[in-house]
Order: structure tokens, then C-alpha cells, then sequence
């Protein structure tokens, strides 16, 4: 089954991009009208809007995330080292609490809070190696 053409959603490639244009316009109810008339089911113009977009997509405004292979070098480091957040979570350090959310850049000191738990957080695809 085709996907409906939604007007409020955003464009996902050029066929959404034009079946908006044509829905602004009326254009959409009259190529229906028209497939009525002739005695088709419909104008098949989510089939040619489905094919536009598998052919031009629009890039995607959040890539998305790649595992971090994790090694033992991804969470023994002397010094700072960023990570990014990719799940959710909170934490206490020196009793601070500190909630993270997916996209947070987290520096974290080797010998210190965070440090401690880093192995667990790797493992569980909660945060990602950001850069040496």
C-alpha cells in the first residue's frame, strides 16, 4: 500500500516537493477528477511522488549515528576526551546530578566521575567517541 501524500509533513525528496506544489495549486483534485472520469481507481500519483523521492531524496537533516566500535582504547585514556550523547540518561558526579540528551557534547577527565562508569556507557550505545 502507497503512503498518503501528507501537505504538513516535511518534503523526504523532490516527488513531495512537487505533490505539494500540485496540492497548493488544486492540481491534485483535478488529475483525480480526471482518472474518475476515465474510469481509473486513481491518478497513481503517490506511486509516481514515491518514485520521484526514492530517486531524488533530500539529505537527511540528522545522520544518523554510527555505533562507535568500542576498544579498550575507547575508554582508557589519560586526560579529557569528547563523547556525544546518543541515548538519554542522568548522572551524579561529585553530588551534582547532570542529565544528557542525544547530541550533547560531554568532555569527561580520566580519574573522574563519569570516567568510572565509561566502559558501561560505550557498551550500551549511550555515548559515542566524539574525538581524540
Amino acid at each position: 500500500m502507497s503512503q498518503e501524500f501528507n501537505p504538513n509533513e516535511p518534503s523526504q525528496g523532490l516527488g513531495d516537493s512537487i505533490a505539494r506544489v500540485t496540492h497548493v495549486l488544486g492540481i491534485d483534485k483535478v488529475a483525480e477528477g480526471v482518472a474518475r472520469a476515465m474510469g481509473k481507481e486513481d491518478c497513481r500519483c503517490n506511486k509516481r511522488r514515491q518514485a520521484l523521492n526514492n530517486i531524488f531524496p533530500y539529505a537527511s537533516k540528522t545522520p544518523p549515528s554510527i555505533a562507535t566500535p568500542v576498544t579498550v582504547e575507547s575508554y582508557t585514556f589519560e586526560g579529557t576526551r569528547q563523547f556525544r550523547v546518543l541515548a538519554s540518561f542522568a548522572a551524579k558526579v561529585s553530588d551534582v546530578d547532570y542529565k544528557f540528551n542525544p547530541g550533547d557534547i560531554v568532555d569527561i577527565t580520566s580519574g573522574t566521575g563519569l570516567y568510572q562508569h565509561l566502559k558501561n556507557l560505550l557498551e550500551h550505545h549511550t555515548l559515542e567517541v566524539y574525538s581524540n
